[in-house]
C-alpha cells in the first residue's frame, strides 16, 4: 500500500536545508578588519601640481624641465617617504624638508623612476621672506639655503650653482607657524650635476620651476 504524502509538504532535504540556513543566520558576523589610519598625504598620483597652500596639506610638487613631478605615497612604499623638521635655538635654527617625488605622466615612470628632493634653510623663525643665495659647500650663514635633487635609479645628484648670487635660484618662505607646526613655501632653481663632489657639469642641468611645498613639521 502506498503511503499518502500531503500535497505541498516539503521534502526532508528541503527542511534540513532551511534549518541550516536559519541557524547560520543566528551567528553574529565577525567585525571587519580595522582600517589603517588616514593621513593628509596623497596616495594616488596627482595629474597636476598641488595648489600653493599654507595649511599643512602634506603636498610638494614642481616642474622639472617642464614635466610635472609630485610627492605622493605609492602602494608599494615601505616608508612615509617624506619628512619635515624644524630645529630651534634662541630664535635661530634650521628647517629641513625631504620628499620622494614621482612623475605624473605614466605608471611606468611612477614604478621605475623617482627623484629624491631635499632642501634646508637657516633661521626658520624669520617672517615670510625670499632666499636667493644658496650655500657654498661646507659654509653656512643666515638667509642661505641648501638644495639637492637625486635621481633614485641613476645615482645622479644635482645642486644649484653656488659660485655667485643667482636670482633664478629662489626659495620663498610663505609661512612658518610655530603653533600649528606648518611650513610652506615656493621655489625655483637651476641645478647642475655635481661630479666628484667638487665640479659641476654645466652640460647636465635641470630647471626646477613652479615648485611649492606645504607640510606639517616636527620640532627638533
Amino acid at each position: 500500500m502506498k503511503k499518502h504524502i500531503a500535497r505541498g509538504a516539503p521534502p526532508l532535504l528541503l527542511i534540513l536545508l532551511l534549518a541550516g540556513l536559519s541557524a547560520m543566520g543566528c551567528i553574529e558576523p565577525s567585525d571587519p578588519d580595522p582600517k589603517p589610519p588616514t593621513t593628509n598625504y596623497p596616495t594616488t598620483p596627482p595629474k597636476d601640481l598641488p595648489p600653493a597652500t599654507q595649511t599643512g596639506a602634506g603636498t610638494l610638487g614642481c616642474k622639472i624641465n617642464g614635466r610635472i613631478w609630485t610627492f605622493w605615497i605609492p602602494p608599494f612604499a615601505l616608508t612615509p617617504e617624506q619628512d619635515a623638521f624644524v630645529s630651534e635655538s634662541d630664535g635661530y635654527g634650521t628647517a629641513n624638508i625631504r620628499a620622494r617625488i614621482w612623475s605624473a605622466d605614466t605608471f611606468v615612470d611612477q614604478y621605475r623612476v623617482h627623484h629624491d628632493i631635499g632642501f634646508s634653510f637657516s633661521n626658520p623663525d624669520f617672517e615670510p621672506h625670499t632666499i636667493t643665495k644658496s650655500v657654498i659647500i661646507g659654509i653656512r650663514s643666515l638667509d642661505e639655503f641648501r638644495f639637492r635633487l637625486g635621481i633614485g635609479n641613476q645615482y645622479k645628484t644635482y645642486y644649484p650653482d653656488t659660485s655667485s648670487q643667482i636670482n633664478t635660484n629662489k626659495i620663498i618662505i610663505d609661512k612658518i607657524d610655530n603653533d600649528l607646526n606648518i611650513i610652506s613655501g615656493r621655489f625655483n632653481m637651476i641645478l647642475y650635476r655635481l661630479v666628484d663632489n667638487t665640479i659641476f657639469d654645466k652640460s647636465d642641468s635641470l630647471i626646477i620651476s613652479d615648485g611649492r611645498f606645504d607640510f606639517k613639521y616636527s620640532q627638533q
